[in-house]
């Protein structure tokens, strides 16, 4: 039985053109990630501006700090207070929109700003009573990071993707 070979023939440059969509996708993709989950702290922002404002009070407030292998820290503002919706008490730890980690001062602001036992406002979803914040305003400085550098991400990425579309490799 006769074997049969099969020949693929490309046109000249296309395996560079597949080249440079893939390098501009790989930044494309991570922008998008980073530029997804900063926005979503800044949507979150927008949409707590109708929540209902309840008292509540602080039970505990304390700042962790965590040390990566390479050296660096991350701190995390950690705070834990109690509030009533129609009678029914719900524990809630949210301080800000956006990740946990923030900067060492930003961190210890948050801290020193919620002491054990003060009586403050929390701003609790109105579908959801589980779901509270102390603090609406914008978003930690981790999330302006993420948004700024996705979207240069996916700028880069579209930039590679075009100019190496047309290369030869």
């Amino acid at each position: 039985m006769p074997v049969s070979q099969v020949v693929v023939v490309h046109p000249p440059g296309s395996a560079g053109r597949l080249r440079g969509i893939l390098l501009g996708a790989v930044p494309i993709v991570l922008g998008l990630v980073l530029a997804a989950a900063g926005g979503m702290a800044y949507w979150e922002r927008d949409r707590a501006g109708s929540w209902l404002e309840v008292p509540a009070q602080v039970l505990s407030s304390s700042l962790v700090v965590t040390h990566g292998s390479k050296g660096g820290a991350s701190y995390f503002p950690r705070v834990s207070y109690a509030y009533a919706i129609s009678g029914v008490r719900h524990v809630g730890g949210r301080v800000r929109f956006g990740t946990a980690a923030m900067e060492q001062d930003e961190a210890q602001q948050l801290v020193r700003a919620y002491p054990e036992g003060a009586t403050l406002s929390v701003f609790v979803d109105p579908a959801n009573s589980e779901n509270s914040i102390l603090d609406r305003s914008n978003p930690s400085g981790v999330a302006r990071w993420q948004l700024g550098i996705g979207v240069a991400l996916v700028l880069i990425g579209a930039v590679v993707a075009t100019v190496m579309r047309g290369t030869r490799w």
